[in-house]
């Protein structure tokens, strides 16, 4: 028995025998992709992106009920191919995001809105990368983000988790402390990595404390507490005393120079008065500056108590520019 097959039937089968031929053939020419048909999921941006350098910097304030934590990223694109993906990091849970940025190379933060996802673990927060990360390219990561901070009294804690979002060849973290803050205590631990710590003194007079750790890997977890007391504040009583005390030599300084010109005067009247010639052919004097000296020399006393103030850490910088200011409009 013969069997005979339709036009149709031809057709289907001519179409059958060419997409077979492409598939056995894709491997040689390249014509189709079936990898991601055999991976358990396509490549992320943690495959394709490392990091050149990771910066952790937590910023303390008294102030507030919230701790300031940022995370700086170098990105490098280490495949052949341009990156057009996701950024994308993980934070602790419950954390009020304040910016989500790209640094351009004039050091410009472009910010754009994040995605966020709440998982077990904490917070994944994604952002497009815009432009396409060419092979080889960089791309400059940047975040903020608040969490609460614990304050009883006098007494301050901040405890956190961070996650090094991907492969690092450097990780640092530098905790800031406020400025009236003493007698602290830090604890940060990354299991399996040594870490070398340092301290110093930012621009603006508050002491750090910096960890940094050589190569690490994404995932890599950063368990930091640390524990301090927030000196008083005298800042607002010694301005308002300054204040005071500026006013009240201002007005004494007045009826300072005005007594003594009083007194210059009537001892000038009686003089003329009896050397009358002298009186009408005496020049002018040069003035008296010594009553000047006088006037001011209580509010360059006050400059130098604030000054020392300044100087021993128990005002800000900017605390001490208002008082300046003020004390000079009362002069």
């Amino acid at each position: 028995m013969v069997f005979r097959s339709s036009g149709c039937s031809k057709s289907a089968m001519t179409v059958l025998a060419l997409f077979t031929a492409i598939l056995l053939t894709s491997g040689t020419l390249g014509l189709i992709d079936l990898s991601w048909a055999y991976a358990s999921e396509a490549p992320t941006a943690q495959d394709r992106l490392v990091s050149k350098e990771t910066w952790f910097a937590v910023y303390l304030e008294e102030e507030f009920t919230e701790t300031l934590t940022s995370v700086d990223v170098l990105l490098k694109n280490q495949s052949d191919k341009a990156y057009e993906g996701q950024i994308r990091f993980l934070i602790p849970p419950n954390s009020r995001i304040a910016q989500t940025c790209e640094i351009n190379a004039d050091g410009e933060h472009l910010c754009q809105p994040a995605k966020t996802e709440n998982t077990a673990d904490g917070t994944i927060v994604t952002w497009d990368v815009g432009e396409p990360v060419a092979p080889g390219g960089t791309y400059h990561a940047y975040m903020e983000w608040y969490n609460p901070t614990i304050a009883e009294e006098e007494m301050r804690q901040f405890a956190t988790q961070l996650t090094n979002p991907y492969d690092t060849e450097k990780l640092e973290l530098t905790l800031v402390l406020p400025s009236r803050a003493h007698s602290a205590s830090f604890t940060v631990e990354a299991q399996g990595l040594a870490v070398a710590a340092n301290n110093g003194v930012t621009k603006t007079g508050q002491s750090y404390r910096r960890y940094v750790w050589g190569a690490a890997s994404g995932g890599q977890l950063i368990e930091a507490h640390l524990q301090y007391t927030a000196a008083k504040d005298y800042s607002s009583l010694i301005k308002t005393f300054l204040l005071v005390a500026g006013i009240v030599g201002f007005f004494g300084g007045i009826i300072f120079i005005a007594l003594r010109q009083s007194r210059k005067n009537v001892a000038t009247h009686s003089a003329t008065r009896n050397r009358p010639d002298r009186g009408r052919l005496g020049s002018k004097g040069s003035g008296d500056t010594k009553g000047d000296r006088d006037t001011f020399a209580g509010s360059n006393g006050e400059l130098d108590r604030v000054r020392r103030l300044l100087y021993d850490g128990r005002i800000s910088e900017e605390t001490y520019k208002q008082i300046v200011s003020d004390i000079k409009k009362s002069k």
